[in-house]
């Protein structure tokens, strides 16, 4: 018997004193296709980056890293128009207007949030708590 409460006790020691694991994402944008692509829940930030250009394809660069918080792009829709912004922030909701106001400061006429993610937490939406889309 004792013996097992010393595997157990150098179990749970190994396992309080292990690293958190991180959770990163990222979002990567062309912006003259409009092209995006979201990851996250990624263990490194150059994983989440990589797999971001990789889905969204040529042309195609990162324009937000995030970790263990929200991140969204937004993109104006006026015909032309290649003004874009990015914002992060503890919900989706407030990581999309971030990035809206900030492509509307820079003069865009029709700004909308293009794509959000969120990593490593829980988020409420509508009254309903959901997991990273």
């Amino acid at each position: 018997m004792s013996s097992l409460r010393v595997t157990v006790s150098v179990a749970l020691a190994v396992l309080l004193s292990a690293p958190m694991a991180r959770a990163v994402g990222a979002i990567a944008y062309n912006q003259d296709t409009q092209k995006y692509a979201r990851t996250f829940n990624y263990s490194t930030q150059s994983a989440a980056s990589q797999a971001a250009l990789s889905q969204c394809g040529y042309g195609c660069k990162v324009v937000l890293e995030f970790s263990e918080t929200c991140g969204a792009l937004a993109a104006d829709g006026t015909r032309g128009s290649t003004l874009w912004a990015t914002g992060h922030a503890e919900l989706p909701d407030q990581a999309g207007q971030i990035a809206v106001n900030e492509c509307m400061a820079n003069k865009g006429g029709s700004c909308a949030r293009r794509v959000f993610a969120c990593d490593g937490k829980r988020y409420i939406v509508g009254g309903f708590v959901m997991a990273s889309p």
